[in-house]
Parts: C-alpha cells; sequence; structure tokens
C-alpha cells in the first residue's frame, strides 16, 4: 500500500477515534455533528490544495509532552503530576511575545521542542506550576496553507491524546500592536484568531473558556515611569477582569466597566505620590493610550462574534508586561489560570 494509501488509513482512523470522544462527551447526536464539521473542515482544506508534509505532522506529534519527558527533564518532579494539571492552549498574533511572556514564569523553557528543519515549531509545550500551556507558533498571514491543515491535525491530536478533557481553556494573546494597528490592516488577522477560537470550541468542548490577555503593555508610552511608582506587590497582581461563577449577560461590557474604572483609580494613585511634572506627564501619557485600545478590543469582539456557530465563553481578560520590565504576571498564572478557575464544568 502506497504512503497516500496509509494517510488515509490513518486519517480515517484518528476521524473514529474523535467521533467516539464525542460520542462519550455529547452524546451520539452532538458527536455526529462534530464529527462532522471536522471533517468538513478537514475535506474543505484538501479541496482548496492544503497539504501538511508528513515530517512536519510527525513534529507536531513529538513536540507532544508526557509524564515521562518530564521525569526524564526534572529529577526529583518540582511540581504535581502532569496528569493533574490543566492543558491551556495559547494562541496569539506574532508581536504578542508568547515565548518572552511563558518564560517569565518557567524560565527553563519548554519540555521539548521538535521541528522540521528550516521551519518553526508548529508548538511548544510548556510545564507551568498550575498548568500545561501549549504555544501554538502565531499564524502566518493567508495564503499560509499548511499551518492552517496542521491546526486541524493539532485538534484532531489534542481529542486522540486526552479524550476526556482535550483541553480546559484558551488563552487568546493580542498584542498592543495589533490593537492599535489600523483596523483594515489587523482585521484579517483578528479574523484568523477568532476563526481558531472557534475552531476550539466547536471541534473540542462548547463551553471551552476564553481568556484574553492584552500583551506588550510595556510598549506603551509612559510605562517605565508608571511601573517604577507602582508598588512591587501591586505589580504582581492581576490587572483586569475575572467572570464571575454565574453568567453574565454582556461579558465584554462588564470587562470594561471593571478595568477601566481600575485604571482610573491607579492612575490618580500614582499622580497624586507623584510631584514631579514630568512623571506626572507619563503617568497621564500611559492611561490615555492605554484607553485608547478599546476600540480594538471592540473590533477583537466583533470579529469572535461574526463567527458561525457556538464560540468559547469569555472567562477573563487582562493586561500584561513582559521582559524586560514584566508585570502582572504573578497573580495572574498562580490564582487565574490555575487549574480550579480553568476546568470546565
Amino acid at each position: 500500500m502506497n504512503e497516500i494509501g496509509l494517510a488515509g488509513l490513518g486519517a480515517m482512523g484518528a476521524g473514529i477515534a474523535l467521533l467516539g470522544w464525542l460520542a462519550w462527551r455529547e452524546g451520539w447526536l452532538g458527536a455526529l455533528i462534530r464529527w462532522r464539521r471536522w471533517h468538513e473542515r478537514l475535506t474543505a482544506a484538501r479541496r482548496r490544495g492544503q497539504t501538511a508534509s508528513a515530517p512536519s505532522v510527525r513534529a507536531l506529534r513529538a513536540a507532544i509532552t508526557t509524564p515521562a519527558d518530564l521525569e526524564t527533564t526534572w529529577q526529583p518532579l518540582p511540581h504535581p503530576p502532569h496528569h493533574a494539571l490543566p492543558r491551556l492552549l495559547w494562541v496569539g498574533d506574532a508581536a504578542s511575545a508568547l515565548p518572552a511572556l511563558l518564560s517569565a514564569v518557567a524560565p527553563e523553557g519548554p519540555v521539548k521542542e521538535a521541528r522540521v528543519a528550516d521551519e518553526e515549531p508548529f508548538w511548544r509545550w510548556w510545564w507551568l506550576p498550575q498548568q500545561v500551556a501549549i504555544e501554538v507558533c502565531p499564524p502566518a498571514p493567508p495564503p499560509e496553507a499548511q499551518q492552517d491543515l496542521l491546526w486541524l491535525h493539532a485538534l484532531r491530536t489534542l481529542a486522540q491524546t486526552q479524550p476526556q478533557r482535550p483541553l480546559e481553556g484558551m488563552v487568546l494573546c493580542i498584542s498592543v500592536a495589533l490593537l492599535r494597528a489600523d483596523p483594515k490592516v489587523a482585521e484579517t488577522l483578528m479574523q484568523l484568531l477568532a476563526r481558531r477560537a472557534h475552531e476550539s470550541a466547536t471541534l473540542l468542548s462548547p463551553r471551552l473558556p476564553l481568556y484574553l490577555l492584552v500583551t506588550g503593555l510595556q510598549d506603551l508610552p509612559g510605562y517605565g515611569t508608571v511601573r517604577a511608582a507602582t508598588p512591587a506587590p501591586v505589580l504582581q497582581q492581576a490587572f483586569g477582569w475575572r467572570a464571575p461563577p454565574e453568567p453574565v449577560p454582556q461579558p465584554w461590557q462588564a470587562a470594561h466597566d471593571t478595568w477601566q474604572p481600575a485604571l482610573h483609580a491607579w492612575r490618580l494613585g500614582l499622580m497624586a505620590r507623584s510631584s514631579q511634572a514630568r512623571e506626572r506627564h507619563d503617568i497621564h501619557r500611559f492611561a490615555e493610550a492605554l484607553l485608547a485600545l478599546t476600540p480594538g478590543l471592540h473590533r477583537l469582539e466583533q470579529a469572535l462574534a461574526l463567527q458561525a456557530g457556538t464560540g468559547p465563553r469569555l472567562q477573563g481578560l487582562y493586561f500584561t508586561a513582559s521582559a524586560p520590565q514584566p508585570a502582572f504576571l504573578a497573580d495572574l498564572f498562580e490564582r487565574f489560570l490555575n487549574a480550579s478557575d480553568a476546568r470546565v464544568n
């Protein structure tokens, strides 16, 4: 049997495995619907001429972390057993700099990395104290066919390797650069990220929690002054909005109604303690630049709303800064992106 035939049998077997998991999770009717959606996407991608090389698919699978990998890397294991940690999928634009963000929590880096020569790895698996962070490489602007097909392979692989709970949540990282970009320039990338969020929910779990992280505060004007004037304990806290236990009719509006007054109070507190006009000017510039991200966030909200089908539920909206002047990370990872908060009920 030739390689194409073997690949077809492998795809069929993977589809059956995914169908079995969906049947257990949602019942037969829901299973058939979700399996059909996954198969339709895969078929449509192939009809458009999209392909994924066999080495790329093998590298994708080889990068998956297992308990044996962790035991080999760290002796003794400093964290809870790997199987007890939730798996969260991290997706973002290139400027969101996910490796720098995750390195602030796990300086040792990903557990392992598998790649094809001259290609960036499709994903990296980071073992954090409270979660397994699966960092997906930034999507290339269309038409990058191979990566789009690898994305479907990745979702299928997640369902195969952990059928009962492929994911506990998705972390969508948006850089301040993307939010500040010209709307016509940013629209395509926002739509692609929104589609990935919806496909994760559609093909894996309709109740998938979505955490939105705005990254790159260090690039806003006045940030250095603001960070230097902010007490260290405050810089360790999470800055943003967390969804309450009960459903929120308009979560995006609730998020804005929380973080914007908090920013105003932060600005007033810093300016009251500052005696220099230059510092007060920097504080004002930073706060205004942060507020100016609101239209970009509204465009992202619209991109998510325009996607067909049931999308993920917004669980939190947070703002972060990365190296060399990180902020608002420690509490975020310890209390807001941990196992109990991410657990899908």
